[in-house]
């Protein structure tokens, strides 16, 4: 998708300014996903789609659909609420697992009702037979018509579409205020300024960056340097062939990663450690900041320093192939329908009512009250006093000139995507050099 078009929030409406109103007011937030679905018909009581009563089997990405999907869950609770012939039954287990029980659930024709998949399957499952075409039902109920222009192309396998946005993907780095302030630091805007505050707090004895090798996907802010190096005009020809993983602005990008290693970023025991217990050192006041997105902000929001966090973009890479202020900043991957379940008028009515709900104001809402950023119209409230971390990520997501990148992860084939993650893991880690990663995932690709 060599003309995948960007988003910038300088498009997108700010939550309204307040001084010290401590209620912050959404207005019209459209996220760089696409604006999703009409409100669910009608003003009165939902109807069930039919007599009998309908289960949709709904699979996940996550072991914990409850804990770590929240915004899902609650979603899906409220909708249950509101149509009690409509059962919804997760099915959820950590990503590598639920990637390869999705692969063999396709050999017995046993997918989940509806799925979370990563974009790069799309067209497989298309070509097989395995999804389910959304473009005509998206259209007649009004649905294709409240997207942004553009916002659907990762999501569109020959001009069809199929998936619809599941949550949105804002890297960012989260800091310790306090821990700041002692150190007498600024939030950095530019590289050079970010790499300056990693030594002064490695200097000092801090953790700067709260880090975990044990989990290769936590990769995320790695991800923003390829996207400002380039990554989405020249991965197309480099997944046909036509050019090499292996070249001077992606070995520029790995460079990148190791100058924050040496510039004694991460603790020494980040070997040891995944993402999940990464948090935890942040949590405990010990690193400065946590490499990690929005999706991160509940966890924070519910701690006891929540009061005393902060979050930022990735700093500015003056030497970059594309503009300076190119983030990822879209959606984390789409929902797919199973061609099984919707050869069910029943259950596909009921999966499209679910989803007329999910992208509603009233759904939207749900999303937000669970930290969450929604990928649809909203224009309820976020209580800045009793959620300060993520008023501030609204923020962040609404900061005019950003453009807004789909994340690269998962622009490739799952194989590839894992490749490519553990090979900057492998330079940060002092195992591979630049070069030698950047040929990894050019073999990958070739295999």
């Amino acid at each position: 998708l060599h003309s995948f078009p960007t988003r910038r929030s300088s498009d997108l409406q700010n939550i309204s300014e307040g001084g010290n109103d401590m209620k912050r007011r959404l207005l019209s937030l459209v996220m760089a996903t696409g604006l999703l679905v009409s409100l669910i018909t009608g003003c009165g009581k939902t109807e069930a789609s039919s007599e009998k009563k309908v289960t949709i089997v709904f699979g996940d990405q996550v072991a914990n659909v409850e804990e770590s999907s929240k915004y899902l869950w609650d979603v899906a609770q409220e909708f249950m609420k509101k149509n009690p012939d409509i059962t919804i039954e997760f099915q959820g287990s950590d990503h590598e697992d639920y990637i390869s029980k999705l692969k063999m659930a396709t050999q017995s024709d046993s997918l989940p009702d509806v799925f979370w998949i990563e974009p790069s399957m799309l067209s497989e499952f298309s070509e097989n037979g395995y999804i389910y075409d959304l473009t005509e039902d998206a259209k007649v109920r009004g649905i294709m018509d409240r997207f942004q222009d553009g916002m659907l192309d990762v999501n569109m396998v020959d001009g069809k579409l199929y998936g619809l946005p599941s949550e949105v993907m804002l890297p960012c780095y989260y800091y310790n205020k306090e821990i700041f302030k002692k150190y007498n630091l600024e939030v950095p805007k530019t590289w050079d300024e970010f790499l300056e505050v990693c030594k002064v707090l490695s200097a000092e004895g801090v953790t700067p960056i709260a880090k975990g090798a044990l989990s290769n996907w936590s990769v995320w802010n790695w991800q923003n340097i390829f996207v400002r190096y380039g990554f989405f005009n020249d991965i197309d020809d480099i997944l046909n062939g036509e050019k090499s993983f292996n070249n001077d602005n992606f070995i520029h990008a790995y460079e990148k990663i190791k100058e924050l290693s040496d510039a004694g970023a991460y603790a020494e025991n980040v070997k040891t450690i995944d993402y999940y217990q990464a948090i935890e050192v942040f949590l405990a006041g010990n690193a400065a900041m946590l490499d990690s997105g929005n999706f991160a902000c509940r966890d924070i929001e519910n701690s006891e320093i929540a009061n005393e966090v902060g979050c930022f973009s990735y700093p500015l890479i003056e030497n970059g192939v594309t503009d300076e202020m190119t983030r990822i900043g879209t959606f984390n991957g789409p929902y797919a329908v199973s061609s099984k379940a919707a050869s069910d008028e029943a259950k596909k009515e009921a999966i499209f009512k679910f989803f007329e709900f999910y992208y509603s104001e009233e759904g939207a809402q749900i999303v937000a009250n669970t930290n969450m950023l929604p990928t649809s119209k909203f224009s309820g409230t976020v209580d800045a006093e009793k959620n300060p971390v993520f008023a501030q990520i609204v923020d962040l997501y609404n900061e005019e000139g950003w453009s807004n990148q789909f994340q690269p992860y998962g622009y490739m084939a799952t194989n590839v995507a894992d490749t490519w993650a553990d090979s900057m893991w492998g330079v940060a880690l002092g195992n591979y050099t630049p070069e030698e990663a950047a040929e990894k995932v050019e073999q990958e690709i070739r295999y």
